[in-house]
């Protein structure tokens, strides 16, 4: 009786031996080399595009990685209204945007200087002249109330396209105050303010 490996070493020479008896015509054997040249060349270009893919998502992802977990420093920016006292208008307030974060005794003595003169609405409309100054803008309502507005918080205020076009002339606007005070918008007014001093 033969042992495993006996048997597995007269398999190969028998094999060896058909094969030189029955060889594999030309034609037949040039089709199976070039058809399996094309299949290892077509496995090659998937493989180098799935690299890429992979390398071009692993880059997207470091990047935005990195834009999130250091986000820019911006420095925020805080409203403040100045309460000055002028002597041609009844209350003069100067409206900014500063880096500085406003002093608690102040801001708190002007809300409640807010409190006592609002209205129970919450928004307040009050029609004015806007003017373009050197420096800022300003809004006059007749002898009452004169309002200075930096440019930078013009800037960030809800402002209609038509105001923009004719900004370097005066005009008549409806500005709308919050509860403390703060401009949130400007638009054009649908009539002007007849003051009773003029």
């Amino acid at each position: 009786m033969q042992t495993p490996e006996q048997f597995e070493q007269e398999l190969k020479q028998r094999y060896q031996h058909d094969k030189a008896l029955h060889p594999l015509p030309a034609h037949i054997r040039d089709t199976v080399l070039r058809h399996a040249a094309a299949k290892q060349a077509r496995h090659f270009a998937f493989n180098w595009r799935n690299l890429q893919l992979a390398l071009a998502c692993a880059a997207l992802s470091v990047l935005g990685y990195l834009m999130v977990s250091s986000p820019a420093q911006q420095t925020p920016l805080y409203y403040q209204v100045t309460v000055l006292h002028d002597e041609g208008f009844n209350e003069t307030q100067q409206h900014s945007v500063s880096e500085q974060k406003p002093q608690h005794a102040k801001a708190d003595r002007y809300q409640q200087y807010l409190a006592s003169n609002q209205h129970s609405e919450a928004l307040h409309h009050q029609v004015g002249l806007l003017r373009r100054q050197q420096q800022q803008w300003s809004i006059t309502v007749c002898n009452d109330l004169f309002l200075t507005i930096t440019p930078q918080l013009m800037d960030k205020l809800d402002i209609p396209g038509q105001v923009h076009m004719r900004l370097e002339q005066p005009q008549w606007v409806e500005f709308i105050r919050n509860r403390q005070g703060q401009l949130v918008a400007i638009q054009p007014a649908t009539e002007a303010l007849i003051c009773p001093h003029s």
